[in-house]
Formats: C-alpha cells, structure tokens, sequence
C-alpha cells in the first residue's frame, strides 16, 4: 500500500503504512498500521468519537495513547490514531482462565475507570466485555464512541 501521513502533536510529520484492518465489519473501519520508525498504531475512522474521556484514560494508563484526533468531519467521519494495545479482549475464553489475583486486578481497574468517569461527570455508554482489552495483566479502555457528559450521553437503543 502506498505511504501515509499525519502531524502529531509538535506538528512533526509522521509517516506510515497501512498493514491490515482489525474487523470485518465495514462499518468499523479500523487498521492497524507502521509508522516508518516501526511503531504499531491504530488508525481509526468514526462518526463520534470523544476524545477529551480518551486522554482522560490514556494519562491514567487505562488506555492507550492517543496520537492524533480530528474535530472536523472528513466525508462524515473523524481520525483517530493511537497507540496498537496488543491485548486480549475481556470477552475472550483466555480471560477466564487468568489467575484470581489477575482477574482480581481487572475488577479493581474497572472500578477505577468508572469512579475515574464519575470524578468527571462522564459516562462510558458502551462499558461491554469486548471494549476492554487485558494488557499486561491490567484493564485497558478502547472505544470512545459513546463516551460522554452524563445526563447527555445516550447510547442508542438501535445499535445493541
């Protein structure tokens, strides 16, 4: 595939290429990508996204950093780049069999992460098995869609 790329944060051009995308479902349109300094990042195209509860998370180490993230719609949709979280999803049979203290430690970051969202007035809407991700024996956060101010944020009743 032909060589991308995007401004980070000190607005230094970061080069990539797109490798594969994570889903078969064509209306989740998330890649994984290389950037040419052999970093593996997550490429995401989305309709919403809330990225002020993303970086929330990031800086607490429940999920993964955040590189890049649009305001503006391209085509009715919003990037987002962050770090690839090589991990194993809460729904995945593995997690079962983790030792009681990992499962333990997964319990205690869940209720960080939500006491975390309530401190400040969010809601994590979609808070199901497969957006979180065990990584390195702790909890990590992944899909910010329907994240948002609570009384506010809804997720809708069509999608589940």
């Amino acid at each position: 595939m032909d060589k991308q790329q995007y401004n980070d944060q000190a607005d230094n051009a970061v080069n990539f290429q797109y490798l594969y995308m994570l889903t078969d479902d064509f209306k989740r349109l998330i890649w994984k990508v290389r950037t040419n300094d052999g970093c593996a990042i997550i490429i995401k195209f989305t309709r919403r996204y809330n990225h002020n509860a993303h970086i929330l998370y990031a800086n607490q180490g429940l999920a993964p950093k955040l590189y890049f993230h649009n305001n503006q719609d391209i085509y009715r949709f919003k990037i987002i780049i962050m770090d690839y979280a090589d991990g194993i999803p809460l729904s995945s049979p593995l997690v079962d069999k983790a030792s009681l203290s990992i499962q333990n430690k997964i319990f205690q970051d869940v209720q960080n992460a939500i006491s975390t969202l309530c401190t400040n007035n969010l809601i994590f809407s979609d808070l199901r098995l497969p957006n979180m991700l065990m990584v390195n024996n702790c909890k990590m956060l992944v899909d910010f869609e329907w994240c948002g101010e609570d009384n506010n944020a809804r997720y809708p009743f069509l999608i589940s």
